[in-house]
């Protein structure tokens, strides 16, 4: 009941790859839902179906729903699967289904699977049964609102599970919002594998077999039939990789084949269709996922310089569901984030000087006994001066602080590069993070619930250039669509990361052989 891949081997016939081994089994462990970025041809439908029937022979009572965008999905692809599996199984299964191309199985009202077609606008809403299992094929195009309803019936108890699999072609789906979504509990709700095409066991036998054939020796037989093999993989490459000069490689780029020094750089459908990640280039995302995954990555060579202080960044709500949030940086490390709903202009004020003594204090107590304590109002605090942050900049002149205004909406400090101050905002920071100077480890590690969501934010927004080449980021309505609330985190750590005093005042120092960014006066 409890052994999916023993399911596999004893009763459908089959081995499992090592990742379809690896995967499976997570559905039975929190938190239950596992979604998988899947490359092509590596058996992500094979892997879909082979739950269904594990599920619906191993639970009575027990309930199966699958969805996908299209009744050819359902149907013809994931249907059809379950149906060859059944077929195709070392033991007589049964085979209750409910006509010769139907996609359900029935044996009473508490068991049973069927398949549904998202695209129809099919409800399977009201459902509610014991031992449910969700299945989200070709989920990349399945609409919110399916989503949002397989999550009301969804009981992470362990007697539910949930399984999405998709080709990771997007950043604005509803799959990709799941991917990094938070829960009540600050834990990720998803459990999430990325199956490359390149790891395929078929691959490794055709480049073995193309040393084999070099040798004369005899031919290795494929061991997934059907699936990926090393001659596609050769033709992607071609066509959606470009080769990179060795010692010109960076994080997101590939050597293949494994240790022959031959390294490629992925375009978007090679990072979505061949690497199962979502794309970093092409798509005009303003942040890569590769490119997040490094910030997070510890670096102890990052360190502020000598001399340099702390700075806040601060985006201030302006009304209902957006949150003030503030965000505290060292020189190219980030210290600390807050979000708050709710308060006024006097409160956040507030809660900025405290944030300014503490850090004062912290920079303090770096110095020599001797050493003057750093003064509160030395600190540099970035305000977003659009709406209601105009007030809080008020408050904090009044008393001296060093607060900076930022209005997004000015033309930018680089002009030539960016239409806005907005659009600014966002690539500097991007920038400092492509440079290597930009670490969230310290933060995620005492606070991942928060720099998740900060994931989230950083990698929905668009750009494009406009007619002068300018980089421009989609309007903040249009995130907030995607996200289902406003990027004021991300607006926030922008803010702490931007150099606001005059143009052009940003350097690189090189300190004792540790990379630094240090603001020029």
């Amino acid at each position: 009941m409890n052994d999916p891949v023993g399911y596999a081997v004893d009763v459908l016939g089959v081995t499992p790859t090592p990742d379809q081994a690896a995967i499976a089994p997570a559905i039975l462990q929190p938190p239950y839902r596992v979604l998988v970025k899947s490359g092509h041809n590596v058996g992500k439908t094979y892997l879909a179906a082979w739950l269904v029937n594990w599920w619906y022979d191993t639970r009575d009572p027990g309930v199966v729903i699958t969805t996908a965008p299209t009744r050819r999905d359902v149907a013809d692809l994931l249907w059809t699967e379950v149906r060859l599996q059944r077929q195709r199984a070392a033991v007589r299964l049964s085979m209750n289904f409910a006509g010769p191309a139907a996609p359900e199985m029935r044996i009473g009202p508490d068991h049973y699977a069927k398949g549904y077609t998202a695209a129809a606008g099919e409800s399977f809403q009201g459902r509610h049964r014991a031992r449910m299992l969700f299945v989200f094929d070709e989920a990349e195009g399945v609409d919110g609102i399916y989503w949002q309803t397989a999550g009301t019936m969804f009981q992470p108890t362990g007697e539910h599970g949930f399984f999405a699999i998709l080709n990771p072609t997007t950043t604005t789906s509803q799959s990709f919002q799941e991917e990094r979504a938070v829960g009540p509990d600050g834990e990720r709700k998803w459990r999430v594998f990325a199956v490359s095409s390149l790891t395929h066991p078929n691959v490794a036998v055709g480049l073995a077999n193309a040393d084999r054939s070099r040798k004369g020796s005899p031919l290795l037989s494929l061991p997934v039939p059907g699936a990926v093999t090393v001659e596609q993989v050769t033709a992607w490459m071609g066509d959606w990789f470009e080769r990179v000069s060795a010692g010109n490689q960076t994080p997101a780029d590939v050597e293949f084949p494994p240790g022959s020094g031959a390294w490629w750089r992925p375009g978007p459908l090679g990072e979505a269709r061949v690497l199962g990640r979502r794309p970093s280039a092409g798509t005009y995302g303003v942040w890569s996922e590769q490119l997040w995954a490094s910030v997070l990555a510890p670096n102890p060579t990052l360190v502020w310089a000598p001399g340099d202080l702390p700075e806040i960044g601060c985006d201030v709500a302006r009304f209902g569901d957006d949150w003030t949030e503030t965000h505290s940086r060292w020189g190219p490390v980030s210290l600390d984030h807050e979000a708050v709903n709710g308060w006024d202009e006097v409160r956040v004020a507030a809660r900025l000087k405290e944030i300014a003594a503490a850090l004062a204090a912290r920079a303090t107590s770096t110095r020599p006994r001797t050493a003057a304590a750093i003064d509160p109002k030395t600190i540099r605090i970035k305000v977003d001066d659009t709406g209601v942050g105009g007030g809080v900049v008020s408050i904090l002149r009044a008393d001296g602080y060093a607060v900076f205004p930022v209005n997004s909406s000015e033309t930018a400090n680089e002009a030539v590069k960016y239409q806005k101050v907005r659009h600014e905002l966002w690539f500097s920071t991007v920038e400092r993070a492509k440079a290597g100077l930009l670490s969230l480890a310290d933060l995620n590690a005492r606070k991942p619930y928060l720099v998740a969501k900060l994931e989230a934010q950083a990698l929905a927004p668009l750009w494009w250039p406009d007619s002068a080449g300018r980089r421009c980021v989609e309007p903040k309505d249009e995130t907030k669509r995607k996200l289902g609330r406003s990027p004021d985190g991300m607006d926030a750590l922008n803010l702490a990361y931007y150099d606001a005093r005059t143009p052009g005042t940003a350097s690189w120092v090189d300190t004792g052989g540790r990379r630094n960014w240090r603001d020029r006066t």
